[in-house]
Formats: structure tokens, C-alpha cells, sequence
């Protein structure tokens, strides 16, 4: 079972789970795809075109609850460090007077928050937002994305223990689809085998 296949596969599943959420009508208003197109990206064949459709709509989605999450931030006066509002006027003021050191300090104040206080505040907006049905359905997409995404990346890596960890996830989802019946009675296989050495 091949990285390129069982991803294809796994895109398949994706566009099986989202078929009736209105992606394609979206791809296709957007002028991203053609009709034609978008029902193959979702039917998981158009393997450069479906990574760059879920690339953008992950974007979009994340311009959507990104804002969304900082506003639940605030109003739920959970800590947010003053510094990292301040960040893009410390960069711009870096760029233009060419001080790598303090854009070194800019750079590392953003990874800890990224690391550290953005992770934990959407969690908290996740969990605060699970009763809400259209948001768990697009975070499950999120989610799968991701999975995919990840499982290619340590495909190139050649991160082994990543691989494995992905696809057993993958594995779980590929159940859930109709006609994945190869890749259910070899993957659970291969996997276990895989963990054993």
C-alpha cells in the first residue's frame, strides 16, 4: 500500500463525507474549478487539484474562526499577552530599520505565543463551541484535512512513526466509506505488523 494511494483514497473519503456540504458549489462560484472538476476533486481523482482546493478552503475557514476566536478570547477574558497585538508594527518597524535582532525577538515572541497561548485559547474555543453542529461538521473537515496533509509531509520526511500514527487514523475514517474494503483488510495488517518491529 503505496503513500500516494492511501492518500487518493483518504481524499476520496473526505469528498464522500463532505459531498453534500456545498464545496463544490463553493469551488465552482469561486471560479476555482469547473463542475466537472470539483466532482472529481471530491471523488478524491485530481490529486494536485483537491490538495490546492482544501489548501484554500482550509484558508478560508481559518479567516472565518480565526477572528471569531480571538473576539471569544476577549469577551471571555481568557489572557491574551498585549505584546503579540503590538507584533506587526515590531515587524514593520524591524523591516524598515533592517534590525535583525529585533526581528529575532519579534519571530520568538510570536512562536511562544503560537506554541503556548494561541493552542490553549482554541481549545477552550473549541470545547465552548462543540454543542454548535456546524462547527463540529467543519472542524471534523478541518481535521481531516490536516490528517492528510500531515501524512504526506511525513511521507517526504520519511517520519516513519508519524506515517504510522496518521495512517492508523486514517485507517479508522476508511471505515466509514463504502467502498474502501482493500484498504480496511491490508491497512490494519500492514499496520500492526509495522508496530510490532
Amino acid at each position: 500500500l503505496g503513500g500516494f494511494h492511501i492518500a487518493l483514497n483518504f481524499l476520496h473519503t473526505i469528498g464522500k463525507d463532505f459531498e453534500a456540504s456545498g464545496l463544490k458549489d463553493v469551488w465552482v462560484k469561486a471560479g476555482l474549478f469547473s463542475e466537472c472538476t470539483a466532482a472529481k476533486v471530491l471523488d478524491g481523482k485530481q490529486w494536485n487539484r483537491a490538495f490546492r482546493a482544501h489548501k484554500i478552503t482550509l484558508d478560508a475557514l481559518g479567516r472565518i474562526f480565526y477572528p471569531v476566536c480571538l473576539e471569544w478570547t476577549d469577551s471571555a477574558q481568557e489572557t491574551r499577552d498585549n505584546t503579540i497585538s503590538s507584533l506587526p508594527t515590531d515587524i514593520v518597524a524591524a523591516f524598515k530599520d533592517k534590525n535583525i535582532a529585533r526581528l529575532q525577538n519579534a519571530a520568538e515572541s510570536l512562536a511562544d505565543y503560537v506554541k503556548s497561548d494561541l493552542k490553549a485559547n482554541l481549545v477552550k474555543y473549541e470545547s465552548s463551541q462543540s454543542n454548535q453542529a456546524t462547527f463540529a461538521y467543519w472542524m471534523q473537515y478541518i481535521a481531516m484535512v490536516a490528517t492528510v496533509f500531515n501524512f504526506i509531509h511525513a511521507q517526504k520526511e520519511r517520519d516513519w512513526d508519524l506515517h504510522l500514527l496518521l495512517y492508523s487514523q486514517m485507517l479508522l475514517l476508511l471505515f466509514a466509506t463504502y467502498d474502501c474494503t482493500n484498504y480496511e483488510r491490508w491497512g490494519i495488517g500492514v499496520s500492526s505488523r509495522y508496530e510490532q518491529t
